[in-house]
């Protein structure tokens, strides 16, 4: 069947109220003459039509303002979503770069490693791995990049020593903590 809303309901009995209140004022006004009274009616149509026109503009902009809000929040579990994924990569890239190590294989350790650190920062802007003493200019992430790239097979002096390897390690895991803490699945 047929459904009114509410709104248009409104404006039904709006009109109709506004009309039967001119009827009854007419003869309070002085509609005497036919002009004046195409005049009367002219000017009632034209206020109900105002007053339509200016609820149908309230009325966009309620429904504006909610779609705003919707695509708002719609937008920013896109957001999330996103971000858990990136970090998730994030988490495989520690992942290959810790199985790298401890197969030895330091320039692939060093390659997952660094495709780790770019994908860190789009993620989490000014992350730094909690616990260590930083006593160089390289950061916490600089630093375990350039032990990983001085075991690659370009040096000299390529290899990590078990207390060495030990301390990568550690420090890998250390970051994938750190980054598991950032992922938006945590937060409420």
């Amino acid at each position: 069947m047929f459904k009114i809303s509410s709104r248009y309901a409104f404006w039904v009995l709006a009109s109709l109220g506004l009309g039967f209140a001119a009827w009854f004022s007419r003869d309070v006004i002085g509609t005497t003459t036919t002009l004046n009274s195409v005049s009367y009616w002219g000017t009632v149509a034209t206020l109900v039509a105002l007053l339509l026109a200016i609820t149908e503009i309230a009325y966009s902009i309620q429904t504006t303002k909610s779609l705003q809000e919707q695509t708002a929040a719609a937008l920013a579990a896109v957001r999330r979503v996103e971000d858990a994924s990136t970090l998730s990569d994030c988490i495989a890239a520690i992942d290959i770069t810790t199985h790298a190590v401890l197969s030895e294989r330091y320039d692939a350790a060093l390659g997952a490693y660094q495709h780790f650190r770019k994908l860190c920062v789009r993620t989490i802007p000014g992350f730094q791995i909690p616990t260590t003493q930083n006593s160089s200019a390289l950061n916490d992430l600089g630093e375990l990049e350039l032990k990983l790239a001085s075991a690659t097979r370009v040096n000299a002096g390529a290899g990590l020593s078990k207390p060495q390897k030990h301390e990568i390690l550690r420090r890998l895991l250390l970051t994938k903590q750190a980054v598991e803490l950032h992922n938006p699945a945590n937060r409420s």
